[in-house]
Formats: C-alpha cells, sequence, structure tokens
C-alpha cells in the first residue's frame, strides 16, 4: 500500500492544515481525471482515508467534494485489484463513520452494493475482508436505508462467509462480527436473513471460541449477538442452542477488567436467560 504512510494519518493538526490548503478538493480531482490510473486512485483513497478518519469536518468537506462518489467509481473501475479495493473499503468507512450525510451519499452511490461485490470478487484476501466489513459496519450503524441495501445486497451472507473463510484472523473475526451488529440493530428483516439464511448467530459464537482471548472480538461478537437475538425468538433459540450463554459466560470470567465486554456479555445472557 504505496500510500500507507500518508502525513496526515492520526496527526489532528496535518489534517486541518491539508483541509485549509483544499486537499481533499485536490485529491478527488486527481481520482476523476485519472480514472484508469490503479496507483492514482489507490493513493487518493489512501489520502482521503488519512485526511478524514475521525476528523468530523473534513468528512464534510470530502462529502460536499464528492469524494464518496469518486471512491465507488475507483472500486467499479478496478474490481480486480485487491490493494484498491482495501484502499478504496478504508476510505469509506473513514468518511461515514458518524456522519448521516455521507452514509446517504454512501447509499445513493451504490457504495454498499460495491463493498458486497468487493467481498465476493477476493474472498481468500483476509485485508479486503477486514476492510469491507469495516465500510459496511461504517455505512449501515444507524441507517435504516443502508441496512436494508446491505441485506438486499446479500451483505450479511458476504460477512458470515467472511467469518468462516478467515477463522485465524482476529481483525476479520472483529470486523465482521462488528459488521452483524450494525445490519441487524433494530432491523427485524435483517435479524430473519441472519438467522434463517445467513446463519451468522452460530458463526458469531464460533468466532468467539475461536478467540477467547481477544477483548475485540469477544466485545463486537456479543454484541452482534445482542443485535441478532432482541426481539427474535428464533435468534434467541439458535444462539442458545449454539453455545452463547457458555460462550458469554466464558467472556465475562476471561475478561473481568473489561467494562465492554462485561456490559455487552451481560446484555447477551439478559436476552438469553
Amino acid at each position: 500500500m504505496p500510500c500507507a504512510d500518508c502525513q496526515t494519518h492520526g496527526s489532528t493538526e496535518n489534517q486541518t492544515r491539508a483541509v485549509t490548503a483544499g486537499a481533499v478538493e485536490a485529491v478527488v480531482a486527481a481520482i476523476r481525471a485519472h480514472p484508469q490510473s490503479e496507483v492514482v486512485q489507490q493513493c487518493g483513497c489512501g489520502a482521503l482515508t488519512a485526511m478524514t478518519d475521525g476528523n468530523a469536518e473534513n468528512q464534510t468537506r470530502a462529502g460536499s467534494a464528492g469524494a464518496v462518489e469518486a471512491v465507488v467509481a475507483a472500486m467499479r473501475a478496478h474490481p480486480h485489484n485487491d490493494e484498491m479495493q482495501e484502499e478504496a473499503g478504508d476510505a469509506l468507512a473513514a468518511m461515514t463513520r458518524g456522519k448521516t450525510e455521507n452514509q446517504t451519499r454512501a447509499g445513493s452511490a451504490g457504495a454498499v452494493e460495491v463493498v458486497v461485490a468487493a467481498m465476493r470478487a477476493h474472498p481468500l484476501n483476509d485485508e479486503v475482508q477486514e476492510l469491507a466489513c469495516g465500510a459496511l459496519a461504517a455505512m449501515t450503524l444507524g441507517s435504516t436505508g443502508n441496512q436494508s441495501r446491505a441485506g438486499d445486497a446479500g451483505a450479511i451472507k458476504a460477512v458470515v462467509a467472511a467469518l468462516r473463510h478467515h477463522p485465524q484472523s482476529e481483525g476479520v473475526q472483529q470486523a465482521a462480527c462488528a459488521t452483524l451488529r450494525a445490519m441487524t440493530e433494530g432491523n427485524a428483516v435483517n435479524q430473519t436473513r441472519a438467522g434463517k439464511a445467513g446463519r451468522a448467530v452460530e458463526a458469531v459464537v464460533a468466532a468467539m471460541r475461536g478467540h477467547p482471548h481477544s477483548e475485540g472480538v469477544q466485545g463486537a461478537a456479543c454484541a452482534a449477538l445482542t443485535a441478532m437475538t432482541r426481539g427474535n425468538a428464533g435468534n434467541q433459540a439458535r444462539a442458545v442452542n449454539a453455545g452463547a450463554v457458555a460462550a458469554a459466560h466464558a467472556a465475562m470470567t476471561t475478561h473481568s477488567a473489561s467494562a465492554h465486554v462485561q456490559s455487552q456479555a451481560s446484555s447477551v445472557l439478559q436476552l438469553l436467560r
């Protein structure tokens, strides 16, 4: 990833300088001007990630400049370039995380569908799977419209496939669980999809068993179980049959010092008692 060392990444001061200098708009212009250059597209996506990650003002600038649409176009133009798909997924996550306006732009631009397509095209690439899951989580959390788009596009099956194909990858397991939570929270249709079609409940419990010492996996998995089972008797029964109660108890014991795991595991146990 040639742009991974961008100087704005993680630096609030440099992010501010970048937006003041018009860097966000310049990067978007470069992406649009060179659609066939994989290097320009990839580096442009990396730069957008660095400038917008955790920066609400730059997220707004990027959205207004058409950055979301530009990244989606880059993904469509270079579907077989795995590094391009990785950088683009990361950029979509950075630009839409916690930003309702950009979530809406992403939905309208077809970002949800193109990310699912990337997951299907690169099933054995753990980086693509992890970053694509991150993008889906950022785009769907709290967005009813994008949750529906994700469900209709087959995102739940794609995420469950990622869990099954990459059982040893802590990053994929955590990101996939977080995505299942984002797609199913408060969405009865996606809960049903996760239970009946995707067997997502069983896959999440398997993730907990496979990474018992990972606080991140345990917390994300418990949050996913809560989202998938709340108000859904069928998924509650699936969770119990899959061993979710024992897994939640084990998570609380192993991660007794983690307030996040304790809270999320307690929610699971309350729902499944």
